[in-house]
């Protein structure tokens, strides 16, 4: 099942992320990445981690309000999220997410979540396809935005 949620972030919100995003640290994205995602992971990743504590308050807390998210996902655990960034030529290629999260006390992952911190009208993320058992699905990230934005290049949120 895949689910497209609407308005999880405010403007104001969104233009405190990219604050935040301006003034921090990042790693290579490969660090997080399992073993086959790593050959096609070339992303960066936020390594602040007084940063990453702000940003779950503000992006954790607004999805787990959602009453889509709420209904659809009934969370019982939910993983800290990654922060990436795409700068030029970065991607990540086709992988299939880890179903096994954590270090020492691992759980399994059974939802996937992206929130896009940028339209796709200013970014090269317009479009994701999904491969499922009965074929591709062409994704628009448009849904998730909030009406109006004023997105810097590259900021997404995997979970």
């Amino acid at each position: 099942m895949i689910i497209q949620l609407k308005h999880v972030l405010g403007n104001q919100q969104l233009d405190r992320i990219r604050e935040l995003f301006d003034n921090a640290k990042f790693r290579d994205g490969k660090f997080s990445a399992g073993r086959s995602a790593q050959q096609v992971k070339h992303n960066e990743e936020l390594a602040d981690a007084d940063i990453i504590a702000e940003l779950n308050h503000v992006v954790v807390g607004n999805l787990v309000r959602h009453p889509e998210y709420r209904r659809a996902a009934l969370p019982h655990r939910i993983a800290v999220p990654f922060y990436a960034r795409y700068k030029e030529g970065m991607r990540y290629g086709e992988h299939v997410d880890d179903p096994i999260m954590g270090e020492g006390d691992r759980y399994r992952s059974d939802i996937a979540i992206t929130v896009f911190l940028n339209s796709p009208m200013n970014t090269r993320v317009g479009n994701w396809l999904s491969k499922r058992l009965v074929g591709l699905k062409k994704l628009s990230t448009r849904p998730v935005m909030p009406r109006c934005t004023r997105p810097r290049p590259g900021m997404r949120l995997p979970w």
